[in-house]
């Protein structure tokens, strides 16, 4: 980790200092110049400005906003015309990304589903309210 970019440079500077190695506070831009590969987890809103900083440079951009390139159909084409690349990040974020990018137009009815492993469950807040075990289970159950 290079820099961190933040509309919130008051809550970013905190983060940065809880880090272990220094770690500078840039605009997007600044970033841009100076790494190669850029990790997008900002709103829909700011997206395009931040993909269109990386790709003006040829960067590659690691984002979790499916929303974001949904309403940008032109930035892929941005990517490849200056040699950039656009990754979209999979996980369960992703399923949440969908749902918010499927918002754009009318939804009538989500089923998601998702496996997890026990551990990564013990501590959620709906497994301790509801005194759910997951110490000796044999097979999946619904949550």
């Amino acid at each position: 980790l290079v820099a961190i970019a933040s509309g919130r440079r008051d809550k970013a500077l905190a983060s940065i200092a809880g880090l272990s190695s220094p770690v500078e506070f840039m605009s997007i831009d600044e970033v841009a110049a100076c790494c190669d590969v850029i990790v997008d987890c900002a709103p829909k809103s700011v997206f395009r400005d931040i993909a269109i900083e990386a790709f003006s440079r040829g960067r590659i951009l690691v984002t979790v906003s499916g929303a974001g390139i949904l309403a940008n159909e032109d930035i892929e084409d941005m990517a490849r015309k200056n040699g950039g690349q656009l990754v979209l990040a999979t996980g369960a974020l992703l399923g949440l990304d969908a749902v918010r990018a499927a918002a754009e137009g009318n939804i009538h009815s989500v089923r998601m589903i998702t496996r997890k492993p026990p551990n990564a469950l013990k501590d959620a807040p709906h497994i301790i309210n509801n005194n759910i075990s997951l110490d000796r289970l044999n097979g999946a159950i619904q949550v």
